[in-house]
């Protein structure tokens, strides 16, 4: 549930983060103000619903029967999952200080926060360990980790507004007629999250269901090893987004025409490397995984396979995002959710745990072309229809 609910902060987070770029690049400081503001008062609102929700829930729930776990009384099951679900929502509230970071192009002071709530974590389950009987109970276990990274981005906001003073939220900006302008866009990203969720998730579990565990493992050690490409590429792509929004705004349709082909060079490289990695790979796994996972060369090169299409996508992707016409990749993705599983049980069945994964290759592959063309539009100008919603 939680996750469910951190997709939903990343679609205001991106809703936020588009209108307060245009905001910022027409020195329209007030009305970015506005938009933070507005955004805060918006989020505590849906905190305060689901903390209602939860709270009317959870006492009737028999925990210990739920989580499968007899060891650890209703009491300190309940006590835990209050700890850690107070957390989170307070996480949730200053979650829009992200957007705000990545509105101002610092997206590694985004990362540095991240970095410090980790930190901060693991140093404080280490002080328990070395202080407190049998290690800390569960309930000291579950307030030092989850508490840390709200923690971090208090300290975050602290820092960032004292920066950025203009931008501060104040009750005094909040206007609930821009709910429905950050509210349009945030839907459109809510959307596209949970189904890139249900997409990348569903595989492990129909992979699990008709191969069994063992699979499971074998799948998710290829999926570890050439996460490394994709993880390149989003440390790449993570400052264009905001750069991109910028550009567009003042209508700089050869900057964005030159990231394009820049992110394109970029990725085809990463493709490279995915293949170097493929090459590369038995003797990787012999020196990381010895003799205990024996990983099909079929079901590698479907992975890797899978990868590059995202990487490739992914260039096309960000441009889009950045500039905020959604429509086309909204639909694409509510497709895309609908029919993947199916696809990948009937494709599991005829070819084997690679077939699951060649379902997504073939959604993405699908669905290429469409980035492909709107990326075109938008770097010549000629966004029309669906194409510039």
């Amino acid at each position: 549930m939680l996750n469910w609910i951190n997709l939903m902060d990343v679609g205001l987070g991106n809703g936020l983060r588009n209108k307060l770029v245009e905001a910022l690049a027409t020195n329209n400081i007030a009305y970015g103000q506005k938009l933070i503001s507005t955004t805060y008062a918006l989020v505590i609102s849906i905190v305060f619903a689901i903390m209602l929700i939860v709270g009317l829930i959870l006492p009737w729930i028999n925990l210990p029967s739920f989580f499968n776990i007899h060891t650890v009384s209703q009491s300190e099951l309940l006590g835990s999952i209050i700890v850690s679900f107070v957390a989170f929502c307070l996480l949730f509230i200053l979650k829009p200080l992200t957007a705000v970071i990545m509105a101002n192009q610092q997206a590694s002071l985004d990362n540095f926060i991240i970095l410090i709530g980790n930190t901060l974590g693991i140093a404080g389950i280490l002080l328990l360990k070395y202080t407190t009987a049998n290690h800390g109970s569960l309930i000291q276990l579950v307030t030092v980790f989850s508490l840390a990274p709200p923690l971090a981005y208090l300290l975050g906001s602290l820092y960032i507004y004292r920066r950025f003073p203009l931008l501060t939220p104040s009750v005094q900006a909040i206007d609930l007629t821009e709910v429905k302008n950050l509210a349009g866009k945030s839907l459109q990203f809510f959307i596209i999250q949970i189904a890139s969720a249900i997409v990348l998730t569903s595989n492990s579990v129909v992979i699990s269901q008709l191969f069994g565990n063992e699979t499971v493992t074998k799948y998710n050690v290829a999926l570890r090893y050439f996460s490394v490409v994709m993880i390149v590429q989003t440390i790449v792509l993570t400052p264009i987004w905001s750069a991109v929004t910028e550009a567009y705004v003042k209508q700089d349709y050869n900057w964005i025409r030159s990231a394009l082909k820049k992110l394109i060079l970029n990725s085809l490289l990463l493709c490279l490397g995915l293949g170097l990695q493929v090459i590369l790979a038995p003797i990787v796994f012999k020196y990381w995984l010895g003799s205990q996972v024996s990983i099909d060369s079929s079901l590698l090169l479907a992975v890797a396979l899978a990868t590059s299409l995202m990487v490739i996508s992914s260039a096309f992707t960000y441009i889009i995002n950045g500039v905020g016409t959604l429509r086309v990749q909204t639909m694409t993705a509510i497709c895309t959710s609908l029919l993947s599983v199916p696809t990948a049980l009937y494709l599991g069945h005829a070819f084997g745990p690679v077939g699951v994964v060649l379902a997504n290759c073939m959604w993405i592959a699908l669905f290429l072309p469409l980035r492909i063309v709107q990326c075109y539009k938008i770097v010549t100008n000629t966004s029309k229809n669906i194409w510039s919603k």
